[in-house]
């Protein structure tokens, strides 16, 4: 099992040894980065409809007509 190291500090620094993984941290912080903006975008939107949702229904069990009235 052989081990490729770097001789000296010059060899060290042209290695591109763990270069794939650095670019691929890089990546995944980008695609979790996107994800997190869009679940933030849409949660604004969930809470939106949620509070409408829950207009609606406090009107029809208080009886004041709200969305359903004359049905």
């Amino acid at each position: 099992m052989a081990v490729s190291v770097p001789v000296s500090f010059t060899d060290f620094l042209k290695s591109e040894q763990g270069q794939n993984l650095s670019e691929h941290c890089l990546i995944t912080a980008g695609i979790a980065l996107v994800g997190l903006l869009i679940i933030l975008g849409v949660t604004g939107g969930l809470q939106n409809i949620w509070q409408i949702a829950n207009t609606t229904t406090n009107a029809a069990n208080s009886g004041g007509g709200g969305a359903m009235a004359g049905h």
